[in-house]
Parts: structure tokens; sequence; C-alpha cells
């Protein structure tokens, strides 16, 4: 018999399975940035009593990485940008938006 796993221990298997699509965006040479709402929108999407954690990697996937690729495919996105993943309390939806790097001023001597 398991124990049952607690709020913590949802968030700690996100940040596990969230590794690896840090990795690839970072790979693509993006930043990705995703707010503590929007991990916890994932909490409550990927958690079943019944099921555990098993179902992360789907609501991942369905809220996060699918919506990505779309975004991925749509703008124009430029080594360094910035990809914002946040939760819409009023649409009660992840949000994800895109900024462009912030260009460091150059000093003159």
């Amino acid at each position: 018999m398991f124990n049952s796993l607690d709020r913590d221990d949802i968030l700690k298997i996100i940040d596990i399975e969230l590794q690896g699509l840090y990795d690839r965006i970072d790979n693509l040479g993006y930043n990705l940035k995703i707010s503590p709402s929007a991990k916890n929108y994932i909490a409550e999407k990927g958690y079943d009593v019944h099921f555990g954690a098993r179902p992360l990697k789907r609501a991942i996937q369905k809220h996060l990485e699918d919506p990505m690729a779309e975004l991925l495919i749509k703008s124009k996105l430029n080594p360094g940008d910035i990809i914002e993943v946040r939760y819409s309390k009023a649409k009660d939806e992840i949000t994800i938006k895109t900024s462009k790097k912030k260009e460091k001023e150059t000093e003159s001597k």
C-alpha cells in the first residue's frame, strides 16, 4: 500500500517532469518561465485520487506542450526570447505569451 501524495509531492513531481520541457526549450534557444500559479493549475488538472500523479504527463502535454508547440510554429521567435506561462484566473486557463529578450546596454568608455 502506498501513501497518498500531498500537494507538495505533486509540485515536486511537476518540477521533475517539467525539467525535460525546460531542456527542450533551452536547446531551441529560448527561455521558459512558468509561474507558480500555472504549476498549481497543472497540479489540479493532473492529479487524481485514484491514479495519483500518473495523469500529470498528460496534463503537462495538454495544457503546456501542445499550446507551446502551436505558439512556436506561429511565432517568430529569436534565440534568447522568453516564453512566459501563467494562469489566468478570469479565464481559468493557462496563458502563454512571448517576449523579446532584453538587450544589455553597452557601456561607453
